[in-house]
């Protein structure tokens, strides 16, 4: 389980730098 919580938290990380990105 801790793994998938891992997978999810590096998606939302994903997300977040790529909206950093686009906002630039």
């Amino acid at each position: 389980m801790q793994h998938l919580n891992l997978y999810y938290v590096q998606h939302a990380y994903c997300q977040l730098y790529l909206s950093v990105i686009h906002r630039w």
